[in-house]
C-alpha cells in the first residue's frame, strides 16, 4: 500500500515493502499528477509483489516503481545504527582525558540505565522525545538504597545522550 505525503508544497509518495518504508519524492505541486503517480506505483508495487516486475539489485525502488522498471538507480539505505552500538562508539571515539574520569564513569552508568530502558537495539532514528519522555517517567519510578532516584539524577542520565549524538554525527562514517 502507498500514499501521499505534502511536505510543503511539494508531494512524495510513501511506502512500504518487505517491512521497509521507502519513499519516492515527486517534483510536482499538482495533486492530480501526485495521484497518478502514486498510482503508478501501486500498481507497479502489485506486479513486483506477484513476481511479473523484477527489480534489479542496487536500484532505487521509489524511483523504478515511479518510471514503470525502466530507471535504475544505486541504492544508498542508511545503515541502521542501534542505541548501544552509538553509546560504544561514543566510549571508545571520545578523545581520552576530553572529560575527567569520574564525568566518564558517571556517563557509562547513564549509557546503561537508558541502555536498559530503552533498550539497546532500539534504533538511534526511533528514539523520539516520547521515547525519552517514557525513559524519564521509568527512571522517576526506580529506587536506588531504598530512595527514589532524584529528579537531577534523571535529567544528567537524559542530558548525557546530547554529547553521545553529537559526536555520532560527527564519527558517523567510522561506524
Amino acid at each position: 500500500m502507498a500514499w501521499l505525503e505534502r511536505r510543503g508544497k511539494r508531494f512524495r509518495v510513501v511506502f512500504r515493502f518487505k517491512d521497509q518504508r521507502f519513499l519516492a519524492i515527486l517534483k510536482t505541486t499538482d495533486t492530480k499528477e501526485a495521484e497518478a503517480c502514486l498510482g503508478r506505483v501501486e500498481e507497479n508495487l502489485r506486479l513486483v509483489e506477484r513476481g511479473r516486475l523484477t527489480v534489479p539489485d542496487g536500484a532505487d525502488l521509489g524511483l523504478f516503481l515511479l518510471s514503470d522498471g525502466k530507471l535504475e538507480q544505486p541504492v544508498s539505505l542508511a545503515r541502521t545504527v542501534r542505541l548501544a552500538e552509538l553509546f560504544a562508539t561514543y566510549q571508545s571515539q571520545f578523545t581520552a582525558g576530553a572529560k575527567e574520569v569520574i564525568t566518564r564513569a558517571m556517563e557509562d552508568i547513564h549509557m546503561k540505565h537508558v541502555t536498559r530502558l530503552i533498550g539497546g537495539d532500539t534504533p538511534l532514528a526511533a528514539v523520539t522525545a516520547g521515547t525519552v519522555q517514557q525513559f524519564v517517567d521509568a527512571r522517576s519510578r526506580e529506587e536506588w538504597n531504598g530512595h527514589p532516584v532524584k529528579p537531577k539524577t534523571v535529567r544528567k542520565a537524559v542530558a548525557t545522550l546530547e554529547p553521545v549524538q553529537v559526536l555520532f554525527r560527527e564519527v558517523e562514517g567510522l561506524i
